[in-house]
């Protein structure tokens, strides 16, 4: 399976990227692939391309605050949690 993701947390720093590694551990121990992309304080990082989008098969939204982009992910099936939780 093919997965693209999002995360994102009010202050953009730890929260984004603990999430980030968490769900790349967990979607390569099961064989998926996954791009991650965060946005932050510092802006967006390891921006999705609009063929790894077309591409993937399911989005996970990991984020606690509004993100922008999400009309990119119109038509793919997607998943959202609140960071806490991944």
């Amino acid at each position: 399976m093919k997965i693209v993701s999002v995360c994102a947390c009010t202050s953009g720093i730890a929260h984004t990227y603990i999430a980030k590694e968490k769900l790349i551990r967990a979607a390569e121990s099961m064989g998926h692939t996954i791009k991650v992309e965060t946005q932050g304080t510092i802006g967006t990082e390891d921006e999705l391309t609009a063929e790894e989008i077309k591409e993937a098969d399911v989005v996970i939204l990991a984020v606690d605050i509004a993100i922008t982009g999400t009309e990119r992910f119109e038509g793919k099936p997607q998943l959202r949690f609140l960071q806490m939780f991944v």
